[in-house]
């Protein structure tokens, strides 16, 4: 039997992110983005849901990829929504500090 996904499910991928690309005067914003899930991956996230995050922040996006003629893959962010880091990894990625230590 087929498995159904419908369309209006959005992907989602969590992640630190790096740098800001681009942020626009109509509040689009272009980020990188290293994802908290198993490969670490570095993400290209697009959209205007991403205005007023900085770097080393968590965050979990929904939207979609897309493939962009001359930067490639990206992903189409129509949700945004801080979180805390989940993990050790992701904790270092954000330059947390820990407890008596100072930033990472």
């Amino acid at each position: 039997m087929a498995h159904h996904v419908p369309l209006d499910v959005d992907d989602v991928i969590e992640g630190v992110v790096d740098h800001l690309l681009q942020v626009s005067y109509d509040e689009r914003t272009v980020l990188r983005l290293t994802s908290t899930g198993d490969g670490g991956e570095s993400v290209t996230a697009v959209g205007k849901a991403l205005f007023g995050v900085k770097p080393g922040e968590s965050l979990r996006l929904c939207g979609s990829w897309a493939h962009h003629p001359c930067y490639g893959r990206q992903f189409r962010a129509e949700r945004c929504e801080r979180t805390v880091p989940a993990d050790e990894r992701a904790i270092r990625l954000a330059g947390w500090a820990s407890v008596g230590q100072g930033r990472v």
